[in-house]
């Protein structure tokens, strides 16, 4: 791996110092890893972990590995790893080399029952191929399920914040403690080519942004509903929506929230922008969470329903919202809105059976051990 390429992989500039470099290996590293942890799906785990490697194999390229202050506390783990070739270091800054597994001991090939493997390796080989046409999983539903972001649950501020105070409408009163468990979600809003490639149509009333990466919209509740039971019959697990109080700690930023107006900042044009039309998604900055357009772009539906006055007996715990509303919540505002409506905390809803050019939305799934 070329240098240049080595300082975009970790998304550090060129002149950075070996220590900005660790930390941005450490970090990468460490979202993967935790990301590998919580996949539900082999194909997912191949993925982080091979960008676990392409991350080592960059910053090994960048710096000197047997210095003790590039010693990462991955390392260790990298460099006794037995799935992968064994680094060695060649005593030059930056260089290393690999070395070949050792093979395992092996049978005589005359002791192996050949006929029995052949007529067996011949039948499965059919049963994967047979598999692959009628059941494979089209590229932007794979795209989508690579792209979901672990938020590790904990206790926020629900509401009517301080940041927020003077901005807030009633239905954002009080503020309130939350306590969410472990999830995932979207790291962008769902796009037109992901919604074809599950319901094999677009909505009838079209959409001023149309290219595929755009977000979907003129979707109503009830249609992302049969959306994700294709999508769960599909990849086999358990898409739903977010809850309104899983939707606000994550714009928020999470653990890592810097108590921002907006998701990711305190001046709306930095992640978001008034525009004649939705923008395709991951323009603009991200948040604390590397989560794109949760301010502005459309508004995203959320699994609750609406009830402005939920906040003053809302359970403490994973919060659902009122079920049997019929105006469901959605948030954060779109590219028509007005500014106060793009904050994090700031309220919405929409009949279920409604659809508009503003709504879309984004995933999310319950993480489970």
């Amino acid at each position: 791996m070329d240098k240049k390429e080595a300082f975009a992989l970790l998304q550090v500039p060129e002149h950075a110092s070996s220590k900005e470099i660790k930390q941005a290996f450490e970090r990468l590293y460490e979202a993967n890893k935790q990301l590998l942890e919580h996949a539900p799906l082999e194909s997912q785990k191949q993925l982080y972990r091979k960008r676990m490697s392409q991350y080592w194999q960059a910053y090994a390229s960048l710096v000197d590995i047997g210095k003790q202050e590039n010693i990462s506390k991955f390392s260790g783990e990298e460099m006794s790893k037995k799935s992968t070739p064994e680094m060695k270091m060649t005593g030059k800054p930056g260089k290393f080399f690999q070395s070949e597994p050792k093979p395992d001991k092996k049978k005589d090939l005359n002791e192996l029952p050949w006929k029995p493997i052949a007529v067996a390796a011949l039948i499965g080989l059919g049963i994967f191929i047979a598999w692959k046409i009628i059941f494979a999983i089209p590229a932007p539903v794979k795209e989508l399920m690579a792209q979901m972001e672990y938020i590790s649950g904990g206790t926020f501020e629900m509401g009517c914040t301080q940041e927020q105070r003077g901005k807030c409408a009633d239905n954002e009163l009080p503020g309130h403690a939350v306590t969410l468990s472990s999830f995932q979600i979207g790291k962008f809003e769902v796009t037109r080519a992901q919604w074809y490639a599950v319901m094999k149509y677009y909505p009838k009333a079209g959409s001023p942004c149309n290219q595929p990466n755009c977000p979907i919209v003129q979707v109503s509740w009830e249609e992302v509903q049969l959306f994700l039971q294709k999508l769960n019959k599909m990849t086999g697990q358990s898409f739903r929506l977010p809850t309104e109080a899983e939707w606000e700690y994550a714009a928020r930023g999470g653990n890592a929230s810097r108590n921002a107006v907006f998701a990711g900042s305190n001046q709306f044009n930095q992640i978001a922008r008034l525009a004649n039309a939705p923008y395709p998604v991951g323009s603009l900055a991200a948040n604390e969470k590397q989560l794109f357009n949760m301010s502005g772009n459309v508004w995203e539906w959320c699994q609750d329903g609406f009830d402005a006055n939920y906040y003053k007996n809302s359970p403490k715990a994973n919060p659902q919202g009122q079920s049997t509303a019929s105006c469901k919540v959605i948030r954060g505002g779109s590219f028509k809105s007005k500014e106060n409506s793009m904050r994090v905390s700031s309220r919405n809803c929409l009949d279920k059976n409604q659809h508009s050019e503003e709504v879309g939305f984004r995933l999310a799934i319950t993480f489970s051990r």
